[in-house]
């Protein structure tokens, strides 16, 4: 449906019950879309709210399941009681209103919804009051350095938040209530270059479990560390775009937090590649990586540190190949979207089943993955479950 230009405003209840509807197009002369007015659309798939609309009614959306994103514009000022109740099929909410001074305290997003992406635009001054409440598969949100004021419940209940970054050098004033029902003392803040002080002197962003810098200027072409043990020549990490290849013979050198040499720029590394020769992942080698999306372990690695891949929330799966005899408990813990660790069959020390980590002989569960959701049955042959190994599983829902 194209709406002419001459409409104003979308009534209530304007196309209720359209279940055949698939898309709209709304022209810039629409300012407000009244309450129920795309009620129970079941096929639309496709809407597009243009820079004019300033209000959005009650269940103006409701249970539009087909829809699969939204972007919310800069004009928007208001949002009603659960205006996009039940959109089962919405994963991504772009939210672009810098002056939305009004959003309903009744949920306007479904508790069971499947969000699992918010972009919040860079014009953003302030997120409003309950903003995000209830978005629960909700991992990960950065907020913008425009945004100086975050609302009371904005992230309520967004209790699937591993990480949050907050790129304003300087820490918004906010009570706990904002993050209520996140379990924020577990949970790792990424902050900017020079604000890590403030930030672990302002309240409720001290209360963070993990508080890392990291540098938002763009990463220089070509650098090169080495990095080896005992031997720091033996093994060399270069850094070119956003791939880190890590090359040599023999160990990797173990860091503690802040002091591995591509520290100020782990947040562009998207691919780790570790060639063979190489026989160990060093302690707090890679942690919050959060760009990371891929690495490759040769089969000379036999070890992987205390908190390697701590917080890299882009991490979905790991391939462990024969040669590793320990990986330390911590090794991938706050990695959220981990869904899957797999282990070759030759490997002596451990084994896979499902993307869940084991002992060889699947007598004790080492790791289960971050990211996994729904139920979980421990095998029989279980009979020890290891340190951390259920750590911060916050889609787990029975065992």
């Amino acid at each position: 449906v194209a709406i002419p230009n001459s409409v104003t405003s979308i009534g209530s209840y304007a196309f209720y019950d359209c279940i055949g509807l698939t898309s709209v197009a709304i022209p810039n002369s629409v300012t407000s879309i009244e309450g129920h007015a795309f009620y129970n659309c079941l096929g639309l798939t496709s809407v597009a709210i243009p820079n004019s609309v300033t209000s959005i009614g009650m269940l103006a959306f409701f249970y539009c399941r087909g829809l699969t994103s939204i972007a919310i514009p800069n004009s928007v000022t208001s949002i009603g009681n659960q205006a996009f109740q039940g959109c089962s099929g919405l994963t991504t909410v772009n939210f672009n209103a810098d002056s939305c001074a009004s959003f309903s305290s009744n949920n306007v997003w479904n508790n069971d919804t499947n969000i699992v992406t918010v972009n919040i635009g860079n014009n953003v001054k302030g997120i409003p009051d309950y903003a995000f409440l209830g978005l629960r598969k909700l991992t990960s949100i950065t907020i913008p350095n425009s945004v100086t004021n975050i609302g009371s419940s904005a992230f309520y209940e967004c209790y699937g938040l591993t990480s949050v970054t907050n790129l304003n050098p300087v820490p918004q004033t906010i009570t706990s209530i904002v993050f209520t029902n996140v379990p924020i003392s577990s949970d790792t803040l990424y902050v900017p270059v020079g604000s890590l002080a403030a930030y672990q002197a302002a309240d409720v962003w001290k209360d963070f479990g993990t508080i890392l810098e990291i540098d938002t200027t763009p990463t220089p072409v070509g650098q090169t560390w080495y990095i080896g043990s005992p031997n720091t020549a033996s093994v060399v990490a270069t850094l070119i775009d956003s791939v880190l290849t890590i090359s040599g013979t023999g160990a990797m050198a173990n860091w503690v937090p802040g002091t591995a040499p591509w520290d100020s720029v782990r947040t562009s590394v998207k691919t780790v590649v570790i060639q063979s020769g190489v026989t160990s992942v060093g302690d707090l080698a890679f942690i919050g990586c959060i760009g990371l999306t891929s690495v490759e372990i040769p089969n000379s690695v036999t070890s992987i540190g205390i908190q390697a891949f701590q917080g890299c929330i882009g991490l979905t799966s790991v391939e462990i190949p024969n040669s590793v005899t320990l990986i330390e408990s911590s090794a991938f813990r706050g990695c959220s979207s981990l869904t899957s660790i797999n282990v070759e069959s030759g490997n002596s020390r451990y084994s896979s089943e499902n993307g869940v980590l084991y002992s060889k002989a699947k007598d004790t569960i080492a790791v289960y993955p971050g990211g996994k959701t729904g139920a979980f049955t421990i095998p029989n042959s279980v009979t020890s479950i290891g340190d951390g190994a259920f750590y911060s599983c916050r889609g787990l829902t029975s065992v």
